[in-house]
């Protein structure tokens, strides 16, 4: 499993682990393939939508944890730079 560079994510509230954040609804490809890396994980499709939604997932222990505001600027920025990363340099015309 590759190393995920830690940003300054939470820890796991339960095990101080390292988190990694958690895409909710139906991933594209590159999501897939960061989900294969270990580099988040993959929520599913439904969800309560009402701020309910866990933001982190512990890759030690499996607790889903997160919801404030902060825990979403935060997740939602790496997981732009997941799919940044995987996006080719030179699209094919």
């Amino acid at each position: 499993m590759a190393e995920v560079e830690t940003d300054d994510r939470p820890h796991c509230e339960r095990c101080l682990g390292h988190v990694v954040p958690i895409v909710h609804g139906m991933p594209g490809e590159e999501l897939w393939g960061a989900a294969n890396r270990g580099e988040l994980a993959i929520g599913g499709c439904l969800v309560y939508g009402d701020g309910r939604d866990p933001c982190w997932a512990c890759r030690s222990c499996g607790l889903e944890f997160g919801t404030s505001d902060q825990d979403r600027t935060q997740a939602r920025s790496i997981i732009q730079r997941l799919i940044a990363e995987a996006a080719p340099d030179d699209p094919e015309p």
